[in-house]
Order: structure tokens, then C-alpha cells, then sequence
């Protein structure tokens, strides 16, 4: 068993079960001592000469009812206990995917896809054996002793001394071990990630591996891998069975002198000390074995757990840096008053609710119970302290509207609750946050004024798709002393189509990036219709933005389902629509189940052109008020590009769209073109502006002029 922030709450969670599971364990051990002394009593009556066929029937019924309970038993317990630990597993397993939905860019740029997956395999099982098997072995390993160690006193406390000593001397050779376990366990798992980070990017890359013809170098790594890793893997085995082995000798040269030191016991003293006393001894010792090595093992396992759970900590510890962070809170905060007499000059809103059972919920300091006002539009989050456990319901009141505002909890945060009130308020609301637990009980709550005033702000619906760059100088987080844009000046309006050029590494992907949040940016740098963007709420920004980016992902479902990625259901005509206006659908169309085709991972049963296609028509169904595609329509012809372009001006009137392209004829046509070198902005204007304006622009059209005169001729 183990303990950790992440792991505690599936005690509480799951306590009674595994409780349910421990006490029919213990069950079955009371009942498994009783068959070593009813066979010493028969070995006894034996030589006695006592046995008659009524007392075999008797034993007979006796045992069988004993075989039974046991097996009950050990049915329940292996429901309660070893089911429940499936159901950990399969807790730890969302707990780990939607903490990976919440970490940004940043962080899986700096770690690899192949190291996340060994959580969730071999780290995940680990910790799921620690509940089950480990469960077992801690309770049953104990109580068991403690039955078995109190009958051999009674029987003899001089043969259980004799018998025990050599156990206890080998309980602490097996925990001295346990330190070199656990580091052998750490090195074989950063062996199996590694190896589990190599074989996913070898998949990953197959093609590229074939096309240059490294087949034999890949496998020959991954055998210098596989050898690491199978190295590591067998110093742990190896030691492991050096324990098992010490172990075996010590039970079995215990067993020699016990029956040896029993014998002369029974020679000696046959009255007090028979024979079927010497084998009820005897099997008590042989059950006493299994305490001994359990505990062992146990000691084992929750040392391999323990370092699974620091590397699963450490993940689940990972920050996003990219949030609605303090910039949105303080946005909202501004507008907010507190009664001395209730926060006492707290900067945030800091409520404790109840002390009942020795629980206390907090809206923690670094979230306040914040407002976000729109005219007649109230948005309500409580975070609850974590150590909060149990909770069935949250709900707001607000005295004088006599309301009572259900919260709901939030998807991705179990400890965040969320409410809307649509409504005209007054200048002063009198507040009270209710809790009730699974016990239905309500914890018992502080009540207080909140004064406040209605602010104006950007509603959660369309935005119309002007932005403002504003001195923006941007550095990526790991390297935050090269500057990739440097002070960007430029103001793209509503409904505008801009193009945006420039050579390699001039920052163009960099440029709209950070209009999805994809990183923070400096406050007042960044305006989307005159709201600063780190004010904005992030999913608000990224629902007003489709975004076609370089890799051209797909999944590996179908077409359908890829055009219709921005919402759960999405009427067939719209997506047939979209596919049209990207000049995909004949394509589709000639597949054998059309729409309904399914994709190979990533898309690789389709071509790189047709596979562009297919997301600039999950973009253009998004139907959003930005469109943004990053240098999406590379690997088309020029007609399919002309094609494309002709019905993005026909469909996108109104709407703002930023092309990001390396070709010319890409954006001599839109209304604006951005001209980016060296994370620098160089020139801004009309293609015609642009080649009286700006040497660059002319040299690129000259060079690309003469490329297509080259090509043409070859």
C-alpha cells in the first residue's frame, strides 16, 4: 500500500470495499487455522485409538464446512479486493488522460510521447498491484501470523521460539534488500521507457525509416535497446530469486530443526507433547511460511509502487503553463469589493466552509470566487480544497433574488464547480455556498455580503475577428533569450483575408501560434476586438478559431468523424459542404465507402494532398470567425489550390482569414499580405503596394518567377 496526494483519495473512494475485502480475508484465515488442529486432534485420537465412524463423520462434515467458507470467502475477498483494484486502475487511467488533455505544447515539446505512455502501462500496473496483491499481502500476511505465532505459543513457547528466531532474522535481511530492490526497479523502468519512446518514434517514422533504407540500423539499435533493457530487467529478476533462494533455505533448514527439536520433544514428554500436537506444529509452522515471504514480497512491491508513483507524481505534478492564470482573474477581480469586516484585506476572496469532521472546504486563495460579468450574464466558480472529500452537491444561494444555483462540476477539475445565473443583480449580494456530502449532511457554512460592480465584458460567443498586434516580442519558454518576433506592429481587421510570407524561420507559424494561446504572451500585446487576448478565456479564443495546422493530423476513424471534429454531431449536408468548398469531395466520393471510409493512423491511407484537404474541410465545418491555415495548401496542384482559394473568398465574406504560405500566387490575391524576416516585420500591403514598397517581396517574387520558368521547362 501506498500514500501520496494522488493516490489517497482512492482509499476514501474505495475504503469500504477493500475494507469488505480485508475482513472476508480475515474470514478465511480464521478458518484455515482450524484444519491444522482438527488433523492433530485426529492424528492423536488415531493413536489413541479413538477414531470411530461417528467421530469421522463429524470430522468429514466439519471440513467440508470449513473448505466451503473458505471458498466463499475467497471468492469475496477476491471481488472486493482484487476487482477493486481494477477499478483504481481504470480511475488512475482517466486521472492520467484528462491531466494530459490539460497540459499545453510546451510541455510535450519537452518530453516524449513514448515516456507518457510507460505511465499508464507499467507505472499504472504497478500501482494497481499495490492495492490488490499488496492489499493481500499486508493483511493477510499479519493477521495470520499473529493467529498462527499465538496457537504455537500456546502449544509450546520454547519450540516457537526456537522456530521463529531464524523468521525474524530473515524479516530483516528481506528489508535491508528492499533500498537495492527499489533502485534496480527505478533503472528497469527508465530501461522500459526508453525502449517504449524508441519503438513509438520507429512506428511513428516507418516511412521515413523504408525510404531511406535504414532498416537495419533501426534494428540494430533497437537491439542495443532491447539488450539494455533486458540487462536491467534480468540484475532485478536475478536478484529477486537470490531472495527467493535465501528465503527457501532458511524455511527449510528451519523445518529440519523443528522437526528434529518436535521429535525429541515427543519422546520425552509424551504426555503433555504428542504426536498430532508435533504435526499441528508443524502445519502451523508450514502456514506461518507464507506470512513471512508475503511480507516480504509486500515490502518488495511497495517499493517498485513507491517508484512508479514518483514518476507518475511527477507528471501529474506537471503545471500547464498556459491557463487563465492570474492576467483573467485580476481582469475580474478589479471590479470586486469585499466588506472589511468579511476578508479582512485579503487580495482574493478566501471563504472557510465548516469544520465539521475535521474537514474544512476552502475557495483556494489562487482562485478566488471570482465573477465574470457580461450585462445581464453572471458566471460562478468554487474551488474546493482538495482534502475535500465526498461531495454530492455544491450549490450557490444568493438571498434577496431567492435563488439557489446548482453548481456543476467542471470537467477536467474535480475540485471545480461552475454555475450561470442570467438576470438583472443588485449593487449587493448576499451569498451562501452549500455543500452536501454522500451522507447527505450539509457542512456547516459561513454566510457573507459580496459587493461588487457590473462590469462590461466580451460575451462567450463569436468574436468578429479583428486583431491587434501590439509591440509584440515573443521568446519560447526553454530558450527565453532568442527573441523569435520582435516588436510586431500590425492591426488585421474583421472580415479581412491576409496572407502571411516570409522565408524559413522568419516566425510566420510562431506569428499565429499565439493567437491560439499556444503560449503566453506579455499583457497588451496580443487584441482580439479590443479585449486583450490574456484576459480572454482560453477556450473562448480557441472556439472563435479554426486552425488548419503544417502536420495535417488525422485521426484514425472516418473521414465523416474528421470533418466533424469540432462538434459531436454534425449534419452530413454541412460536411459534405465543407469537403466540396476544399475540393476533396470527388475524391471521397471514389472511395469505396465514401464518407464512411477509416482512416490508418494518422491518416496514412490517404495522400498528402487529399489529407491536407480533408483538414482544411474540418477547419472551414468549424464555421469560425478567424481561419487560420499554416501553409495548407503545399501539396496541392496550382489549380486545386486556385480551386480552394476561389471558395474561401466566396464562403469566408465577413469573416477574417490568415494564410500562412512560401508561394506567392498563395496570397497576391487577398486583401492584405504580412511580410515576416527574421522574426521582424518587414512590409504590410496589397501585392501591388508590396512590389513598389519592398525589395524583399520583389526579390521572392523574381525567385519564385524564376523557379516556375525552371520547372516549366524541365
Amino acid at each position: 500500500m501506498i500514500f501520496g496526494k494522488h493516490i489517497n483519495k482512492y482509499y476514501l473512494k474505495y475504503g469500504i470495499l477493500l475494507l469488505l475485502g480485508v475482513a472476508a480475508l480475515l474470514v478465511v484465515d480464521w478458518f484455515q487455522l482450524q484444519i491444522p488442529k482438527n488433523l492433530g486432534q485426529l492424528v492423536n485420537h488415531f493413536e489413541e485409538g479413538l477414531v470411530t465412524q461417528q467421530y469421522m463423520s463429524k470430522f468429514v462434515k466439519e471440513f467440508i464446512t470449513i473448505v466451503l467458507i473458505m471458498v466463499v470467502g475467497r471468492f469475496f475477498w477476491r471481488i472486493f479486493v482484487m476487482g477493486t483494484s481494477r477499478q483504481i486502475l481504470y480511475d488512475l487511467r482517466a486521472q492520467l488522460f484528462d491531466h494530459a488533455l490539460i497540459l499545453d505544447q510546451p510541455y510535450y515539446q519537452t518530453h516524449k510521447v513514448g515516456a507518457i505512455m510507460a505511465f499508464f502501462s507499467n507505472d499504472a500496473e504497478t500501482i494497481r498491484a499495490s492495492f490488490g496483491r499488496g492489499t493481500l499481502m499486508l493483511f493477510d500476511s499479519l493477521f495470520l501470523a499473529i493467529l498462527v505465532v499465538s496457537r504455537m505459543l500456546k502449544m509450546d513457547w520454547k519450540l516457537t521460539l526456537f522456530s521463529t528466531i531464524p523468521l525474524i532474522f530473515l524479516g530483516i535481511v528481506g528489508f535491508i534488500i528492499i533500498r537495492k530492490m527499489r533502485m534496480k526497479f527505478r533503472l528497469r523502468q527508465d530501461a522500459f521507457e526508453y525502449m517504449n519512446e524508441f519503438t513509438q518514434e520507429s512506428f511513428s517514422g516507418i516511412a521515413i525509416i523504408k525510404g531511406f533504407v535504414k532498416e537495419v540500423k533501426e534494428a540494430l539499435l533497437f537491439e542495443e535497446i532491447n539488450d539494455d533493457f533486458y540487462n536491467k530487467h534480468m540484475d532485478f529478476v536475478r536478484t529477486m530469486i537470490w531472495v527467493n533462494i535465501v528465503i527457501t533455505v532458511f524455511i527449510n533448514l528451519t523445518i529440519a530443526a523443528i522437526f528434529g527439536f518436535g521429535s525429541y520433544l515427543a519422546i520425552i514428554n509424551p504426555a503433555q507433547f504428542k504426536v498430532g500436537h508435533l504435526f499441528e506444529f508443524f502445519t502451523l509452522f508450514g502456514t506461518l511460511i507464507w506470512p513471512v515471504m508475503a511480507l516480504t514480497q509486500f515490502a518488495n512491491l511497495r517499493s517498485q509502487a513507491m517508484a512508479s508513483y514518483q514518476r507518475i507524481s511527477g507528471f501529474l505534478d506537471a503545471k500547464p503553463l498556459i491557463k487563465d492564470d492570474t492576467n483573467i482573474l485580476n481582469f475580474y477581480l478589479n471590479a470586486l469589493k469585499q466588506k472589511e469586516d468579511a476578508v479582512r484585506h485579503q487580495p482574493y476572496a478566501k471563504f472557510y466552509l465548516g469544520e465539521k469532521t475535521a474537514k474544512s472546504i476552502v475557495i483556494s486563495k489562487d482562485y478566488p470566487l471570482g465573477f465574470s460579468k457580461e450585462d445581464h450574464k453572471v458566471q460562478f466558480n468554487i474551488y474546493l480544497n482538495e482534502e475535500i472529500r465526498a461531495i454530492k452537491t455544491v450549490s450557490l444561494e444568493l438571498y434577496g433574488l431567492e435563488l439557489n444555483i446548482p453548481l456543476k462540476k467542471n470537467l477536467f477539475n474535480p475540485y471545480h464547480y461552475e454555475g450561470y445565473y442570467e438576470g438583472l443583480l443588485p449593487e449587493v449580494i448576499y451569498y451562501k455556498v452549500n455543500v452536501i456530502d454522500f451522507d447527505d449532511e450539509k457542512l456547516q457554512n459561513e454566510e457573507g455580503f459580496l459587493k461588487y460592480q457590473l462590469i462590461k465584458h466580451q460575451k462567450e460567443e463569436e468574436l468578429k475577428g479583428s486583431i491587434t498586434f501590439n509591440n509584440l516580442s515573443f521568446a519560447y519558454p526553454d530558450a527565453p533569450n532568442t527573441l523569435i518576433l520582435k516588436n510586431i506592429n500590425v492591426e488585421i481587421k474583421a472580415g479581412e483575408s491576409v496572407g502571411v510570407l516570409g522565408r524559413t524561420g522568419s516566425g510566420k507559424s510562431t506569428f499565429v501560434d499565439l493567437l491560439l494561446r499556444t503560449y503566453n504572451v506579455d499583457n497588451d500585446s496580443i487584441y482580439l476586438d479590443h479585449y486583450d487576448i490574456m484576459s480572454l478565456n482560453i477556450q473562448n479564443v480557441r472556439n472563435n478559431i479554426a486552425y488548419v495546422p503544417q502536420d495535417n493530423f488525422l485521426y484514425s476513424t472516418t473521414i465523416a468523424e474528421n470533418i466533424a471534429f469540432s462538434e459531436g454531431e454534425m449534419a452530413f449536408d454541412r460536411i459534405v459542404e465543407a469537403a466540396k468548398l476544399s475540393d476533396v469531395y470527388d475524391n471521397i466520393a471514389e472511395f469505396k465507402d465514401g464518407f464512411k471510409t477509416t482512416l490508418g493512423e494518422r491518416g496514412v491511407t490517404v495522400s498528402g494532398g487529399q489529407k491536407q484537404r480533408i483538414s482544411i474541410a474540418r477547419a472551414l465545418a468549424k464555421e469560425a470567425p478567424i481561419l487560420i491555415l499554416d501553409d495548407s495548401v503545399s501539396a496541392v496542384d496550382t489549380n486545386t489550390e486556385e480551386a480552394i482559394l476561389a471558395n474561401l473568398e466566396r464562403v469566408r465574406k465577413g469573416k477574417t482569414t490568415i494564410l500562412i504560405a512560401h508561394r506567392i500566387s498563395t496570397v497576391r490575391k487577398l486583401d492584405k499580405i504580412i511580410l515576416l524576416d527574421q522574426g521582424q516585420l518587414k512590409a504590410v500591403g496589397t501585392h501591388d503596394e508590396l512590389m513598389k514598397s519592398s525589395e524583399l517581396y520583389q526579390d521572392m517574387v523574381r525567385r519564385q518567377t524564376l523557379e516556375g520558368r525552371v520547372m516549366g521547362d524541365a
